[in-house]
């Protein structure tokens, strides 16, 4: 009786640590899906303001020549 009793506990153990990997992978998944769109939102911000201290830059260099070049 206890050999039955031993194998059913290891059958019930092995059972929630199965259905804990389970929630664990379900959650990551999320995580992960979550994760690709912060990464996207981010590159975009990115982009934006490359840009924007490019055409700082060209400003700056303008005001600068004409600052030069008017003394």
């Amino acid at each position: 009786m206890k050999v039955v009793e031993q194998r059913e506990k290891i059958v019930k153990a092995i059972t929630e640590i199965s259905v804990t990997q389970h929630y664990i992978k379900e959650q990551i998944d999320k995580i992960e899906k979550h994760l690709d769109i912060l990464n996207g939102r981010v590159g975009k911000s990115e982009n934006r303001i490359s840009w924007l201290m490019g055409i700082s830059s060209l400003f700056a260099t303008l005001i600068t020549a004409l600052f030069i070049s008017y003394n």
